[in-house]
């Protein structure tokens, strides 16, 4: 006599279970990253038809070269925020802080990009 196979077999939750989690991983940081692009950054989306904030051109450093790439503070806040999304908890409002403090090089304060225009067109240089 024979037992009945199982429906689904350890391997197979298993599988489901590491495709769910990616999801969630990938939707978690979706939305971390629509987040950080709310913030007004100085220069301006290096192709005007990008989805996302960066990369962006007009940013220079001290040295007077441009940020050809995101800067890894960037990657740092979409990581810190979607680690509390996808645990499903509240974010630790210091190290959002923390975070953005950061990034303030990379912020345009002068109230243009704060109205929804998406950040300064005038080339900018980072400290």
């Amino acid at each position: 006599m024979s037992l009945p196979k199982p429906r689904t077999s350890i391997l197979d939750a298993a599988r489901s279970m590491t495709s769910r989690q990616a999801y969630m991983t990938e939707l978690s940081f979706q939305l971390a990253s629509n987040i950080v692009d709310t913030i007004p950054f100085i220069g301006t989306k290096r192709d005007a038809k990008q989805e996302r904030a960066w990369p962006r051109s007009g940013i220079f450093t001290d040295d007077g070269v441009e940020m050809a790439e995101t800067p890894q503070e960037i990657f740092d806040l979409c990581e810190l925020l979607a680690e509390n999304i996808q645990l499903g908890q509240t974010f630790d409002v210091f190290q959002v802080f923390h975070k953005i403090a950061r990034l303030d090089r990379l912020i345009d304060w002068s109230g243009e990009g704060l109205q929804g225009g998406g950040g300064s067109t005038e080339n900018s240089t980072v400290h």
